[in-house]
């Protein structure tokens, strides 16, 4: 089960970022900033992101994650902090996604319960023109 959801994380991403930033993957590292504090989503966006030579920085905070917001190539704000991030009024900004880990993928560690309307909400609120 793990490497099927690194391989569908890996897929996804990969269709973002080519979507997101309209070009396919240079050889030179490019920085993606996570924001979340969920382990289960840094551990695999780490592992799939190393594999699309993008260095990662993971922020567990909004207020962190503003250091590194606009610098950063992409954006993936957890479900877990995509409401912190509304809330402390980070700036909206194109390429970015909210993702969300499933607690259905099995994992043994449950979710925080979010619905998929308060995902749309946030992702919009935070700039979000696509999802994937």
């Amino acid at each position: 089960a793990l490497t099927e959801l690194s391989t569908a994380l890996k897929l996804t991403i990969n269709k973002c970022v080519a979507v997101a930033l309209g070009e396919t993957m240079s050889h030179s590292p490019r920085v993606l900033l996570l924001v979340t504090t969920d382990p289960r989503l840094m551990k695999h966006t780490k592992a799939v992101v190393d594999s699309l030579r993008f260095d990662l920085r993971v922020a567990e905070s909004p207020l962190i994650a503003r250091d590194l917001w606009e610098g950063a190539e992409l954006v993936l704000v957890g479900s877990d902090l995509a409401g912190k991030c509304v809330e402390n009024f980070v700036p909206r900004r194109s390429h970015l996604l909210v993702v969300h880990v499933s607690s259905e993928v099995g994992l043994g560690v449950a979710a925080e319960s979010i619905s998929e309307r308060d995902m749309w909400r946030h992702a919009v609120a935070l700039g979000s023109s696509q999802s994937c």
